[in-house]
């Protein structure tokens, strides 16, 4: 049984969370592994590739559960630095 979310509210704090975990010094693998294991995650997806941007850019592509059932889509932006840190770029919908 996966967490639910209120699509207002919630994603605020999921974005705090996910901002909080890249910058713990996680890896890619780490943080994907992380947002895998969080309960409001009903699925994630992402590419074997970074977006090549300046700097580079990870995106997992997740379905989030709503408290009312629904379900939200939503991309995760990570950006790449080249000291090898990560930053939450942004979330966005997807179409």
């Amino acid at each position: 049984m996966h967490g639910s979310i209120d699509p207002e509210e919630e994603l605020v704090q999921l974005g705090r969370s996910v901002a909080r975990a890249a910058e713990e010094g996680k890896t890619l693998v780490e943080l994907e592994r992380w947002l895998r294991e969080q309960p409001w995650i009903e699925s994630l997806d992402t590419d074997d590739y970074v977006i090549e941007t300046d700097p580079p850019q990870k995106e997992y592509r997740v379905r989030l559960r709503t408290s009312d059932g629904r379900a939200v889509r939503r991309a995760i932006d990570i950006i790449l630095y080249p000291d090898g840190s990560l930053r939450l770029g942004g979330i966005h919908e997807l179409a």
